[in-house]
Parts: structure tokens; sequence; C-alpha cells
């Protein structure tokens, strides 16, 4: 017969026998989940949840995973039960099979425990786990989508975006959202942080945020209004573009040289200068009226500084700085004026009864003599001689500036016939020169489709500009991996030396242009490289440089030399004319128009 074994010792042993046959704690053995990290989107993005185990032994060694299967679970933000979406079994580090609930929302590539949620929306908002089944070992992360930022001016009964000095302008930023974390939204006018506290109103579904701005003599000539609302990492900006304007006023009137009472010497210099303020900008108008107030004449000037040289006797008047501007569709206008007086130089003359007269003749000495008696014949030629060398070294600058214009001229010609010349080599040039730094992590077809180009396949050629914290460079590129289709790109490259907040901004501005729709007028986003750093933006290549140079290049005038080599071998010379119609001109305007009414749409 044998032992009873009393009920609470049989409890405990079957506790112990199950925790050694189904646990590995008892073996001093751990999971180890890499952690998974909160994603953020757009509707209609694509958003990708990593899932890494590794189980960890009582040495500390780390060791792959015997049979398991890996769940992936997603729980609705409004829902408190959770549904499964992916099945993976693995075998050591082999994905053994793998079962999708509904392949057209999710998404794993062959091989990996990655889930990707296709075109997310609303509906995606809420908690993903991948768990390891009957163990309750889990990762959890969070998807937040993004469903739209606005920006909007409000509390303008005509609705107009001009302001005039100390008038107030409210501004309301909505960030629409579905997720547990809710955006955070800051303002800048005028590229600098708004100081003003904003009013923040928060729901389930929607941030807004309202701030009130004093337009100020600092802000006058600030254009833009920036709403920056954050979500995690990626950052979203929306703009209000408004204007301020004050009303003109004028100072005063100053004299340059100032004399006592302001009595000139005839043949003197004198500048006159208005000091006046105003946004936009006053337009100046110079008067003129003699001592006893005839007509007006207004003098050949409209800035604000008017110039008398070699003042005579007839200049003696008042002169008037008349100044005007448009505030609001309504027009403003101030002035004052100073009086000038013109003197005659000293004389010097005896009387013919004077006892001495014989010895003396009458003399009339300017104030040029007056100032040079008593100075040697060498001081002059010195002086002489230093005026002619500052009028060779003006001279020697200015031909100096013209030589090193003509050769810069001629070096975009030399570069424009060099990258022509180079385009036949691409292929050779990416497959022999760029090599992979073997650090970029490998990046499922998924992610290649949308934006991420391999850095391998990405040539900076020549640094064409540098910003605080960006360098533009002229480069080449290959748009798709494995193909032999090279393109010329302008490349955006981040600094190393660039801060935590100014890689913000680029971030920013990369998912701007990725919002942006390809226009035939808007320079559009070719691609990007943000796997590692230095992050690098491929924008379209304008091969023509910007308008601007575009235009002086064929401003009126200008000529081109064209050499063209005969059957005989002989070169013939000739001038071609470069001058654009008026009929390409106003094609360009039209364009320019278009491009920018694209953009409005996106404010």
């Amino acid at each position: 017969m044998g032992v009873k074994i009393p009920a609470p010792v049989r409890s405990i042993y079957f506790l112990i026998l199950y925790i050694y046959c189904f646990t590995d704690i008892v073996r001093g053995e751990e999971y180890i989940f890499k952690e998974l990290s909160d994603q953020v989107g757009k509707p209609g993005e694509n958003v990708t949840f990593n899932c890494s185990i590794l189980k960890k032994t009582t040495n500390g060694s780390v060791i792959p995973w015997e049979p398991l299967t890996i769940d992936w679970t997603f729980t609705a933000l409004s829902a408190n039960v959770s549904r499964t979406i992916y099945t993976f079994t693995i075998n050591n580090t082999d994905v053994t099979s793998s079962t999708s609930a509904n392949l057209t929302k999710y998404y794993s590539p062959m091989g990996s425990l990655d889930v990707t949620v296709i075109s997310i929306g609303p509906n995606d908002a809420g908690k993903y786990e991948c768990s390891i089944r009957d163990t309750g070992k889990r990762a959890v992360a969070w998807l937040s989508v993004n469903e739209g930022v606005v920006c909007t001016l409000v509390d303008q009964k005509d609705n107009s975006t001009i302001f005039t000095l100390g008038e107030t302008a409210s501004f309301k930023c909505h960030a629409r959202y579905s997720g547990v974390e809710r955006p955070k939204i800051s303002w800048k006018f005028g590229g600098r942080d708004v100081s003003e506290k904003p009013l923040v109103e928060i729901s389930d579904t929607l941030v807004t945020s309202a701030v009130n701005l004093t337009v100020s003599k600092n802000t006058l000539a600030s254009k833009t209004v920036t709403c920056l609302v954050t979500f995690y990492t990626v950052s979203y900006l929306c703009f209000v573009d408004i204007t301020g304007e004050e009303k003109v006023s004028v100072g005063s009137v100053r004299l340059q040289p100032h004399h006592d009472k302001n009595i000139y010497l005839r043949g003197e210099n004198v500048t006159l200068l208005c000091d006046a303020d105003g946004y936009p900008n006053p337009q100046y108008t110079w008067i003129y009226r003699t001592i006893d107030d005839s007509d007006a004449i207004i003098l050949p000037a409209t800035s604000r500084i008017y110039q008398l040289r070699n003042v005579s006797a007839s200049n003696t008047g008042n002169y008037t700085c008349y100044v005007e501007n448009w505030v609001k569709g309504q027009k403003y206008s101030d002035s004052k004026y100073v009086l000038i007086y013109v003197s005659e130089p000293i004389s010097t003359s005896v009387s013919p009864g004077d006892k001495a007269s014989h010895d003396f003749e009458t003399t009339t000495l300017s104030p040029v003599l007056i100032a040079a008696k008593g100075i040697s014949p060498y001081a002059i030629g010195a002086m002489i001689s230093a005026s002619l060398a500052a009028v060779l070294i003006i001279i020697f600058i200015i031909l100096s500036m013209k030589m090193r214009a003509r050769e810069r001229r001629m070096h975009e010609r030399v570069s424009r016939m060099h990258d022509e010349n180079l385009d036949d080599q691409e292929v050779e040039l990416l497959d022999e020169n760029i090599q992979s730094d073997g650090i970029d992590p490998p990046l499922n077809q998924n992610k290649l489709k949308q934006w991420e180009i391999l850095r391998k396949d990405i040539r900076m050629v020549e640094l064409a500009a540098r910003g605080s914290y960006v360098e533009v460079w002229k480069g080449r590129m290959r748009k798709q991996p494995g193909k032999e289709d090279i393109i010329k790109v302008a490349i955006k490259k981040l600094v190393q030396e660039s801060t935590e907040r100014e890689k913000k901004f680029f971030l920013a501005e990369l998912e701007v242009l990725k919002a942006v729709q390809t226009h035939p007028n808007v320079i559009k986003l070719i691609g990007c490289y943000t796997m590692n750093e230095p992050w690098l933006m491929m924008l379209e290549f304008a091969s023509e440089g910007t308008l601007q140079q575009y235009l002086q290049r064929h401003r009126p005038g200008e000529m081109v030399v064209e050499i063209d080599t005969q059957d005989q071998g002989q070169e013939s010379v000739s001038l071609k004319n470069t001058t654009l119609t008026s009929h390409r001109l106003l094609s360009f305007a039209a364009q320019v128009a278009s491009g920018l009414e694209h953009l409005q749409k996106y404010k």
C-alpha cells in the first residue's frame, strides 16, 4: 500500500514540476525583447514595427530560441479586447511559417518578425504587442495617427492679414490625431520662438493652441507665423503669412557737416539726411523754396539723402523732406524742413584814400586758399600723389572684379560642358568609386519603395553652397537599386556639427517636401538617406541655376562667343545674342505663378 501524500505537498510538487517543464526561470534563463518603438504617421502611409527576441543564459551568453510561436496582436483605442493580426513559427533563427489575418492590411517580409501596417488610418491607432505564446513575455508599442494640421488667423473683422504697429493678431493651430500620444504644439514668429504663452485646449482627438501676437517695430518686417506640431520625433509645420505696416513719420532733417546756425561758405559740399520711420518703406521727395517763399522746386532725389555740391548764394533757402506710404489702402504723409544759408568767402580790401593804399592790392581769398596759406609745395605734391595712387588702386580693384566675374562665367560654362561629358560615365563612377561603408542597416523592399535611397547609390560631386547647418552639393544617384539609370540631383547634406534642434528642422523640411505633390514648376524631392548620419536629401537638379542667374545671363546686351569648326579645320568665331523675348519672359511669369499657386494649396 502506497504512502498518501498530503494535498498541500502535492500542490507544491506539481507547481515546481510545471515551472521546470514550461519555463526557463528555474534553469537560470530569461527572455530578452528588443524594445519596440512607438510610431506615428499620416493617413495613407505605411508603418513598420520591429520585433527581435533572444534568450540569455546563466553564464551571460545570448543564444537563439528553440522552436516558438510568436503572436502579433492589436488593441484599438476604443476596444478592450485584442485581436491577433500575425502569427509566426520560429526554429532557432529561422522563421518556418507565418500567417496574416489580412494580407491587404498587414505585411511581413520573408524571414522577418517585423510587421508593416499598410495605408494607416484613424482606426489603426492603438496598442501593438509582440509576444511569445504561453509565456506571458511580450513587448508593446503604440501607433498614433496625425490626421491633419491647420493654422488659421482668427478674430479679424475683414479677414485681413495686414496689421499696423501696436495691433494684436490672434492665431490658432489645430492638430487632429488618433492615439495615446498627444501632439505638442509650439509657435515661431519671424524665425524666433514666441514668448507669449499660448492657450491650449485638449480632447481625445484634437489639440488646439491659440496665441496672441502684438506687432512691434522689431516684428514689422517678419512675414510668417509658424505652427510646429511634434509627434514623438516627427514634426509637421503649417504657416500663416502676415504683413506688418506702420504709417510714415519724419523724425528730423540733419546736415553734414554740421555748422553753427546752418551757415556754409560758397564752394562747400553739404549733405542733407532725412530720418523717417514707416513700413512699407516710405517714398522720399525733396522740395526747395527760396527764403522769400517763392514757388516750390522738386529736386532730383528719391532717397533719404540729398547732396549739394559746390554751394553758392543761390542755394540759400528751405529744403523740405516729404515722405509718404500706404497702410491698409490709405495714404499717409509727413514732412520737415531745414533752412540753409550760404555766405561769400572772406574778402580783404583797402580804400583808395588810405595812406598805404599804394602798397596793397585788393584781394579776394577763397576758403580753400585761406586754408592752404602757409602749406609747403612738398606737402601739396604729396597730397596730389596720394590722390593719384588712390585713383589707381580703385581702377585696379574695378578691373580685378570684372576679371573675376568673367572667370566665374567661364567656369560655369566649362562646368556645364563637363557635366554633359560625364553623362555616359555615370554607371561606371557609381560602380567603382561608391562603395557601401558597411554600416547601412538592411532595408526591406517596402521601405525602399518610399523615399529612402541606399548610400552606395549616391555620389556627391561638387560643393555648391554652405549654410549654418547644411551643405548643398551637385551630385548623382541611382534611382532604383540594381538598375543602371543615373540621374543628376542637388544634395542637401546635414553637417555633423548640427544641433538636435537643427536636425528637427531638417526632418521637418523633409516631411513638408514629401507632402507636396509633383508639379512641373516646383523643385521636387527625389529621395533621402536618413539611416545613418550625415543625413542626405536629394532634390531635382536645376541645370540652369536660379531664375535670377538665368535672367542675368540673358539680359539685354549680353552676348555669347560661339566657336564653329568648319570641314577644312578652320574655326569661325561669332557673337550670339541671348536676349530673351517678351513672349519668353511672359511665359516665365506664368510658370512662376503656376508654381506658387500649387504651393499655396499646402499652406
